[in-house]
């Protein structure tokens, strides 16, 4: 008989908020509980508190990625092979897209959990007199010529 499926409860929830702080994905967090992804997203939608408790550890783990990218970047242990025949040295390319493949997810990532801190976009504020300005920027209208304009321009 199989053992029950964990319960949302304190420990449970404080659980899934340090394996996300950690770096852990949602599916690793949801096999270490013993539960389906889908159920710990069902109880983020129904608990505030453990939605609550999410979105700080994902906020935490954005800086935990960020973190990961000074080292991947920082390593370049395997960035070349050697010949054991000529103890010629090449390139590893493989090695060197792995860890690019690693950055950018990472860093895209972390820019989705922490806008405000790791987000490549650039937010502009255009206010007039401490109101928002609201509606397209840039559009211009022209109004339609009048009659005496067209035969104007014909000329």
């Amino acid at each position: 008989m199989a053992g029950r499926k964990p319960q949302l409860n304190g420990p449970t929830k404080t659980r899934i908020f340090d394996y996300l702080c950690n770096g852990d994905s949602m599916v690793t967090v949801a096999r270490r509980i013993g539960v389906n992804k889908g159920s710990i997203y069902r109880w983020i939608k129904s608990d505030e508190e453990l939605n609550a408790l999410v979105k700080e550890a994902r906020e935490i783990q954005a800086g935990t990625y960020m973190d990961d990218l000074i080292g991947i970047a920082d390593d370049d242990s395997k960035d070349l092979l050697t010949d054991p025949e000529t103890g010629r040295q090449s390139p590893n390319a493989a090695a060197v897209a792995r860890a690019k493949l690693k950055i950018s997810t990472r860093k895209k990532l972390a820019g989705f959990y922490n806008p405000a801190a790791y987000s490549d976009q650039t937010k502009i504020d255009v206010t007039s007199n401490g109101e928002s300005v609201s509606g397209f920027m840039g559009l211009v209208i022209k109004p339609p010529k009048d009659e005496e304009d067209e035969d104007v321009d014909k000329e």
